[in-house]
């Protein structure tokens, strides 16, 4: 079945951020930052929700013809989240939606892979944030549609890519688009972070 990505628009946002939550529902970061089951989705949905609305703004969100799966990418020059920007897109209000916990758990991620992100990649390359396929369709070319979209603008820049993930079996899928770990960490009580860049073509 061929895929048709298309960029997206800010009436989608909601009905994608609702995606995110299902998507990321069982990703082990989300299972570390929300524990709670009960409240787990709707959390997802909220926190992805702002970095869907921080794309659309200062990035690129991609999508596929039926909103079935999503990308998120920050441009070159244009990869930290700054506190002007994020306060622009209602970022810093997290904890009218989360718990202090969870906020905390939320910052320790932020602060240790924005800390290995600026050191492993310091030059110009673009920055996969996102990458979410509803769960009835994963494994059915979605996601790969959806990144082979994406790096064919990137390519035309020649920049690289960086992006990090806490899901293993993410990094034999990345590899096959040429991405590879330069790093590897872990947060409290053992979930591991892989940090990839795909060099420049």
């Amino acid at each position: 079945m061929v895929h048709r990505i298309r960029s997206c628009s800010e009436t989608k946002l909601k009905r994608l951020s609702l995606l995110f939550g299902r998507a990321f529902f069982t990703d082990p970061l989300y299972e570390y930052i929300f524990p709670d089951l009960s409240t787990r989705q709707e959390a997802i949905a909220w926190e992805l929700g702002n970095i869907l609305r921080y794309g659309l703004r200062f990035g690129t969100l991609h999508v596929d013809s039926r909103l079935q799966g999503c990308a998120v990418w920050l441009p070159p020059g244009e990869t930290d989240f700054t506190e002007e920007r994020m306060s622009q897109t209602g970022m810093p209000k997290s904890t009218e939606y989360i718990d202090d916990e969870a906020e905390k758990r939320l910052m320790l991620f932020i602060e240790q892979t924005e800390e290995v992100h600026r050191r492993i990649i310091a030059f110009s390359h673009w920055y996969l944030v996102l990458l979410g396929v509803e769960p009835a369709r994963q494994k059915t070319g979605i996601g790969s549609a959806l990144l082979q979209f994406g790096l064919s603008k990137v390519d035309e820049g020649r920049f690289p890519v960086y992006l990090e993930t806490t899901e293993s079996e993410n990094l034999q899928f990345y590899r096959k688009f040429g991405f590879e770990v330069q790093e590897q960490s872990a947060l409290p009580g053992g979930t591991e972070l892989w940090y990839l860049i795909r060099e420049n073509i």
